[in-house]
């Protein structure tokens, strides 16, 4: 989260001013607050490493960037080669040990008849979801294309409303009457209760919403239907409590905000219907500014049908996202390799790095999907949607996975839960004693509690939260101690890139990959994975070729810098 200071400045600086640092967090947030990618092409290119350089350092910098980016390069293919491997390896360990997975009337899927195998089943989140769009969700969504079209054109200010009855009607299909009336009450609680002029109030609400669903105490008052339903009812509530929180502090200072207009827009933003089931999170000031605030303008028949064509462009590439996935599922089985403990100590090393990477990588993948569908569709509708989650095959940093697999939801935690504990500090310390890095790391342990609470509060969870805050505090006291050295020795930045950060990265990249495995597999995977990797790392290659991981993820941060350089 550090602001773009130059590191000269950063060492001349001598006092700590915090209303200087929380300003400039804000301001960061603010520059940042768009998903466009061509507001940040020139950004992209600025390096303030190099503003402290002499013009011999600038060359000499440039000297090492061009004379090591072929090596690099062969770094990257090696990676990949590496990563075709493990997969093969995954492949042969499924067949050797899961012979039952591949029978495909045990385990029939959409290519069982074209290709003779079954498809894995094991991943419940999206079993759910395909069962879901290719059941109910798809015609919901194409029938809801087809009036938007038609009332972006000619009643525009007509959207939000309609789009808040469709979301009325599909839920009451999708989960009953009760759970849907329960979902549209909450934001009525929260402007009830965010008329106390109470921040904390509206914490400890969402967070006994997010305790009761938890706990399974809304059954007391209503009746949801086991399995599925559930799943989607728990999910809503999630995704409406951050939402409530969203319109609750966006709107904080305004002065129409106890009005039933402001309540009706609220209701309107907590289920506008792309967004109501899967995500992602979009913040109230963006869906007012593209959506409520842009409803009087109707759009031309021209726009309309350029609209519609990159609409289908988009929601055709995740087709093929699709297939792919599906594809993947009818020969890779590395979830059930996965859940089956006794096959994990079993199969090579090969294959078990194999089996991680692809928990992490179909995670990946599968958020393409899920976020992908209603993001096509929002922005169809002029509203700007958060990037695509990040290929974690180069993401080999615990804050560059926050940042860029779920940019909604990092925002949300930027703005509601990271930058307010700072302003905390900032009113409670007026005479500047607390060291900023200490506010820095309670902002970030703070942020992770409320990710705690928000995915479940269940061990496994608290273990991947834990496991991610130790790895962004590391991070950071890693970044203060290179700003250090900066300081005093003044270091070429592409030493950093090509020689230092790969190396000093590799255990919190081991840390990453292994914790992923307790999300996105179950806690006895990554204690299987952690047992075998400290029993067998000294006769085995594989964990150094974790230098090929980190040395891509550097190479692919850096390479826009490094484009400019040459």
């Amino acid at each position: 989260m550090e602001g773009g200071i130059s590191r000269r400045m950063k060492a001349q600086e001598e006092e700590y001013v915090p209303e200087k640092e929380l300003h400039s967090e804000k301001r960061k947030m603010r520059m940042e607050d768009s998903w466009s990618p061509k507001k940040f092409k020139g950004a992209d290119l600025k390096d303030d490493r190099n503003e402290n350089l002499s013009e011999r350092s600038l060359i000499l910098n440039r000297q090492i960037l061009r004379f090591t980016l072929i090596p690099r390069l062969i770094a990257a293919f090696l990676w990949v080669l590496v990563i075709a491997f493990v997969t093969y390896e995954v492949y042969l360990a499924a067949e050797e040990h899961l012979e039952w997975q591949k029978d495909p009337v045990m385990n029939p899927g959409p290519f069982t008849q074209l290709i003779g195998r079954g498809r894995d089943t094991t991943d419940f989140e999206w079993a759910v979801f395909t069962e879901m769009f290719f059941g109910k969700l798809i015609f919901w969504y194409t029938v809801y294309v087809v009036i938007s079209a038609v009332l972006q054109v000619y009643f525009p200010q007509a959207l939000p409303k309609v789009s808040t009855v469709v979301t009325f009607y599909f839920l009451k299909s999708l989960l009953g009457t009760s759970p849907t009336i329960y979902l549209f009450s909450m934001p009525v609680v929260y402007w009830l209760v965010k008329r106390l002029r109470s921040r904390t109030a509206i914490w400890v609400v969402s967070f006994a919403y997010l305790y009761l669903i938890e706990n399974s105490w809304h059954k007391i008052i209503i009746s949801v239907a086991p399995g599925k339903s559930e799943y989607y009812f728990a999910i809503s509530s999630a995704w409406n409590a951050a939402r409530c929180i969203s319109f609750c502090f966006d709107t904080w200072d305004r002065s129409d905000s106890a009005s039933v207009s402001s309540l009706v827009v609220f209701i309107q933003y907590c289920f506008y219907f792309p967004l109501t089931i899967n995500g992602p999170l979009i913040l109230f000031d963006k869906y007012e500014k593209h959506i409520i605030l842009q409803s009087s303008i109707p759009k031309t028949i021209d726009k309309l049908r350029t609209d519609i064509i990159s609409l289908i462009f988009k929601l055709g590439k995740i087709l093929i996202w699709i297939i792919i996935i599906e594809i993947i599922l009818h020969f890779l089985y590395f979830r059930p390799l996965a859940l089956t403990i006794p096959a994990l100590y079993e199969i090579n090393w090969w294959a078990l790095c194999g089996v991680v990477y692809w928990l992490g990588q179909f995670f990946q993948l599968k958020y393409v999907v899920m976020y992908g569908i209603p993001s096509a569709i929002v922005e169809f509708e002029g509203l700007p949607a958060p990037p695509s989650p990040k290929c974690i095959a180069y993401v080999h940093r615990y804050s560059v996975l926050w940042k860029d697999f779920d940019r909604g939801l990092y925002y949300f935690l930027v703005r509601y839960t990271y930058l307010p504990t700072l302003e905390f500090f900032t009113n409670i310390d007026r005479q500047h004693k607390i060291n900023p890095e200490f506010r820095k790391l309670c902002a970030s342990l703070a942020t992770f509690i409320y990710v705690y609470i928000w995915h479940s509060s269940s061990f496994e969870v608290f273990v991947w939260a834990f496991f991610n805050f130790l790895g962004i505090t590391i991070e950071r006291i890693g970044s203060f101690l290179k700003r250090k050295i900066d300081a005093k020795y003044n270091i070429l930045p592409s030493l950093w890139d090509v020689c230092f950060e790969p190396i000093f990265t590799i255990p919190l990249a081991i840390m990453s990959v292994i914790n992923s495995a307790v999300f996105c597999g179950t806690l006895p995977t990554a204690y299987t994975v952690l047992i075998r990797f400290l029993s067998e790392f000294q006769i085995h290659y594989v964990p150094y070729f974790m230098v090929l991981f980190t040395n891509v993820g550097v190479l692919v941060r850096t390479w826009p810098i490094l484009r400019k350089e040459e």
